[in-house]
């Protein structure tokens, strides 16, 4: 009879196994018996562990939005909402989300895979596309939405939505062919001077669009 270790070790050693994988091959073409066999494990110890490579794809998921599902955005929202009254209030949260939400695709030392895990399951119908659209992409138009209405209050929900698409998109471009955009560009990683002007362009044509006050550099200083 199987016997399967129990530890965090070995869970972990499979989620890096299956996400490594999926940045390789798309998560549609990736085993049990490749992830156990990277992760130096028995094919068994997936389902013993996660209960199939669904739940562990979903836990694969989980660990590349961790940072913008419970920590960055939500937290930075809820600092700047009781000034969202005032124009500067609001300038100040359109620089903060906009810095939060570039951040946590590109500013810190996680892997490639993050990215590409998560606009690779965004192409095509699925369990865990439902999961990021209702965990990652429905919580964060929701925080940007009140936040364009605070600014006009008479904004048709379908102008919040337009409105959260344009601001999003050039960042969500960036990440999605990330591959390419690094080879246009000769580098490994977005150098930190290239987020710093992507984040002011995206920066100022919002709030030249919204006529609100230029917001100070707040959002990169609490970096």
């Amino acid at each position: 009879m199987a016997t399967y270790s129990s530890s965090e070790q070995t869970r972990n050693a499979l989620i890096r196994a299956a996400r490594e994988l999926a940045a390789e091959v798309g998560f549609d073409n990736v085993s049990t018996r490749a992830i156990a066999s990277r992760a130096g494990e028995n094919a068994g110890s997936i389902h013993y562990h996660f209960g199939g490579k669904k739940n562990l794809f979903k836990e694969v998921l989980m660990e590349a939005t961790r940072d913008m599902r419970e920590t960055t955005i939500p937290n930075i929202f809820a600092h700047y909402e009781p000034v969202l009254a005032t124009p500067e209030g609001q300038s100040a949260v359109v620089r903060a989300l906009v810095h939060s939400i570039i951040r946590s695709f590109f500013g810190n030392d996680d892997p490639l895979w993050h990215c590409q895990a998560l606009f690779q399951v965004l192409r095509k119908e699925s369990d865990l596309r439902d999961f990021i659209v209702r965990e990652v992409l429905t919580p964060l138009k929701m925080i940007e939405k009140s936040l364009f209405r605070a600014i006009h209050p008479d904004m048709t929900s379908m102008e919040a939505d337009l409105h959260f698409l344009i601001l999003t998109a050039p960042v969500c471009f960036h990440a999605d062919y990330m591959d390419v955009i690094l080879g246009i560009l000769e580098v490994e990683r977005y150098p930190e001077e290239y987020l710093r002007k992507m984040e002011e362009i995206l920066v100022r044509q919002t709030l030249r669009y919204f006529g609100l006050p230029e917001a100070t550099n707040e959002g990169s200083e609490r970096e």
